[in-house]
């Protein structure tokens, strides 16, 4: 189990404006830091898994992460970056609580 703020929101749904965070990099799956989680998921060829996203796989604006001087959690404008990535064994004794 890893667990923490890795301040990387990997999926698109995962984040408020994906199309404006992509800036200069060629695209937002190329981002290092995100092909760098994605590689150690299960979608990457890794063997973990995004808990949150096993349980709830298509939840948007599921967001724990906001700009406190713009008060961006008054209107979920925001990201996930916390994430608990399970072993993929893990996943069937997972439960939803």
């Amino acid at each position: 189990v890893l667990l923490g703020d890795l301040n990387i929101s990997y999926l698109k749904i995962d984040h408020c404006a994906p199309e404006k965070e992509v800036r200069n990099v060629t695209g937002w799956y190329t981002h290092p830091a995100r092909h760098w989680l994605r590689s150690m998921l299960r979608l990457g060829g890794g063997h973990l898994e995004d808990a949150f996203r096993v349980l709830h796989p298509t939840e948007p604006k599921a967001f724990a992460c906001w700009s406190q001087k713009t008060s961006a959690r008054e209107t979920n404008y925001g990201v996930r970056i916390d994430h608990i990535l399970i072993d993929e064994h893990l996943v069937e004794v997972l439960a939803d609580s």
